[in-house]
């Protein structure tokens, strides 16, 4: 049950990772200059104490690391993250449901 909350969310993260990646394509045909969304646009207004959180918990977790991560390309990060949790839940080569039942 939990793999299949995983296949789910792994699909809508790669749905929302294309979305993104048409609109702005979309954008920049309009503009006539290559616009992108990146995830620093979409995430800071919806979680404004993140900084503050993960600076509690840990200084360098939000400095190198977050900030970079919020620079990326809102459709290529959702492209990996889903790409990623796909990766990680796939079954392994030779694995038999039903083992032992022929």
């Amino acid at each position: 049950m939990l793999r299949g909350f995983f296949i789910i969310a792994a699909y809508l993260c790669l749905t929302g990772g294309f979305v993104a990646a048409v609109v702005d394509g979309a954008r920049s045909i309009g503009a006539g200059a290559v616009s992108l969304t990146y995830a620093e646009d979409v995430l800071r207004p919806r979680l404004p104490g993140l900084p503050a959180l993960l600076d509690k918990i840990s200084p360098w977790l939000w400095d190198p690391v977050m900030v970079q991560i919020m620079r990326v390309p809102l459709g290529l990060l959702l492209g990996l993250v889903g790409v990623v949790v796909l990766l990680m839940i796939r079954r392994k080569p030779g694995y038999d449901r039903f083992a032992g039942l022929e």
